[in-house]
């Protein structure tokens, strides 16, 4: 993988640097510079506007790049993160200044008080932009554009080395970004021997937090959670969200069925391994199916089921199933349009990668929809047996698992909830989770 971006925001007012104090891991209690992730499409000062006013609720505007450093994550002799980090001088151009985002505190350090923090208490990154900052001219707001120069061709060249990665393998270029980002905000990456296969998995919340464990659909991974889990977590749950065997970055063994109901035996293999003897439990699309089925056969490991948009009871699908295996591009566009009421308009190139991943996980896709075509393990007769508090939540225009799906579960399990989402389609758990993610909290929190 290539060196992940990001940015930080030295800001200055009034002989004063603004700091903030991380909430989260991996630099949960330190002072650092607000800052964070590179998204896709954005400039670096664009990034650093973002960050500022997500994290300050502070408008800045960069003065000038000060400091271009490499942060470097190990876990033992594996490298697992590689951040390129430009930091910016930066001054106050209008808002109020108020913690937020993965900040717990922020705070205007007087130029004395700053340089007489503590190792302990500063990151080491903004101990090392500290002094980058002796000059007082340059902490009164002065342009120097010296160091400016002396960068500014590295800068350059990665640029277009970064252009030429990004337009090649898009897709690589937004999964790192989301791993730099759930570094930064204390999400934590595991895995763990199941049946012999090892498992990759997410976990986000306090460790001592009621056990949540979220199964992603076919083709999905851990990450489609990424907007819902904070929800929880911050609720006081500790979320588990597994990558499938086959899926994300777990093994995708040549001999498995990739059934749901071995599917299901690998969940609760994992929830054994992690010694998790009862769970909320939730799953989404085919995960939906998988978590229904342990439901069935384990009811005493789920204290509460969570079906999002999903699969499981008999339905013959109206729309093809082979766009879960795009041939071409214009499968990929038809398959996004299957999946949310209004797919943005997707750039060539990145269909192209889509396109290029689609074709290399093919086989473990193709066995996954082939053992649910067949009708096996339908879930009609399981959903009337049981008796733990069921939520039912639907996307109101969901075109793969249709409304009418989720009605006759509803009337299958008289003690369940429906919650309808208005406006959204299949992948309602990732693009309406602002709407979704206070209503699990509260039905979890019963």
């Amino acid at each position: 993988m290539a060196p992940l971006v990001g940015v930080g925001a030295v800001i200055v007012k009034e002989g004063r640097v603004l700091l903030v104090q991380r909430g989260s891991e991996p630099l949960k209690g330190h002072w650092t510079l607000p800052g964070g992730v590179l998204e896709v499409g954005e400039s670096l000062t664009d990034a650093v506007v973002r960050e500022v006013m997500e994290e300050t609720g502070l408008k800045v505007e960069p003065l000038e790049l000060i400091e271009l450093l490499d942060r470097i994550l190990r876990e033992g002799e594996r490298v697992r993160f590689h951040y390129v980090i430009a930091d910016y001088l930066c001054r106050v151009t209008g808002g109020a200044l108020q913690a937020a985002s993965d900040a717990d505190a922020v705070r205007w350090v007087e130029r004395a008080e700053w340089n007489s923090h503590s190792a302990q208490a500063l990151d080491p990154i903004t101990v090392r932009v500290r002094s980058k900052m002796s000059d007082k001219e340059r902490i009164n707001g002065g342009r120097t554009m010296r160091l400016a120069r002396r960068v500014g061709w590295t800068v350059a060249a990665l640029a277009v080395a970064a252009g030429i990665g990004f337009w090649l393998r898009p897709v690589s270029y937004f999964d790192g970004s989301m791993y730099l980002r759930e570094a930064f905000t204390g999400v934590e990456n595991r895995t763990v021997l199941v049946q012999g296969r090892r498992v990759h998995y997410l976990i986000e919340g306090p460790a001592n937090g009621q056990a949540v464990v979220l199964v992603h659909g076919l083709g999905g991974r851990a990450e489609d959670w990424r907007n819902l889990a904070p929800y929880l977590a911050k609720a006081g749950f500790r979320v588990y969200m597994p990558d499938l065997p086959g899926y994300g970055r777990s093994e995708r063994p040549a001999d498995f069925s990739y059934s749901v109901r071995d599917e299901a035996s690998v969940v609760i293999g994992f929830m054994d391994a992690l010694g998790l003897k009862q769970v909320d439990l939730g799953g989404w699309s085919m995960g939906g199916w998988i978590v229904q089925i342990i439901a069935n056969e384990a009811p005493g490991r789920v204290a509460r089921l969570m079906l999002f948009d999903s699969a499981g009871i008999y339905a013959v699908p109206d729309w093809d199933t082979q766009l879960f295996m795009p041939a071409n591009v214009e499968q990929v566009g038809q398959l996004e349009a299957l999946l949310m009421p209004h797919p943005p308009n997707m750039p060539g190139f990145v269909a192209r990668d889509i396109l290029r991943l689609s074709i290399e996980h093919r086989r473990v896709v193709q066995r996954a929809m082939a053992a649910m075509l067949t009708g096996r393990d339908v879930t009609d007769n399981m959903l009337p047996e049981m008796k733990m508090p069921v939520l039912i939540l639907w996307g109101a225009e969901d075109r793969i698992t249709p409304l009418n799906l989720a009605e006759k579960m509803h009337r299958l399990v008289p003690q369940s909830e429906l919650d309808v989402v208005a406006g959204c389609g299949h992948l309602a758990p990732v693009q309406c989770a602002g709407e979704i993610g206070p209503r699990v909290a509260a039905f979890l929190q019963q």
